[in-house]
């Protein structure tokens, strides 16, 4: 569920409301750092842009939430978080149900993904 301040970008992210806002009232463009989750799914060729380049690309904007899902067998979802000190961190690979309270409550069975 999201905050109320929040919405659902097509694809696979999420921005906050109000940066929809001042886009609007500034003729501006959408930031990489007003996204708070950014998701990629890995497809053939692109494991090292995903883990490796675009992880510390999204770090570097401040986006406080990536998650990569990896659909070659077995599934899997890493979830990284944002910290000050250490950068992203992650509490490992998750390849059957992927629960989470931050940014939003939210499960994900990976099994029905595939």
């Amino acid at each position: 569920m999201a905050a109320v301040d929040d919405c659902r970008l097509p694809g696979a992210g999420r921005r906050r409301r109000r940066e929809y806002e001042r886009v609007d009232a500034e003729q501006g463009i959408l930031r990489a750092s007003a996204a708070c989750l950014v998701v990629e799914i890995v497809s053939p060729g692109s494991r090292r842009t995903d883990y490796v380049m675009k992880r510390s690309e999204y770090a570097d904007a401040g986006i406080p939430h990536y998650w990569i899902i990896d659909m070659s067998p077995p599934l899997s979802l890493v979830a990284f978080r944002l910290t000050e000190e250490l950068g992203y961190v992650d509490d490992g690979e998750v390849t059957d149900v992927f629960t989470t309270t931050s940014p939003c409550p939210l499960t994900i069975r990976l099994d029905q993904l595939g």
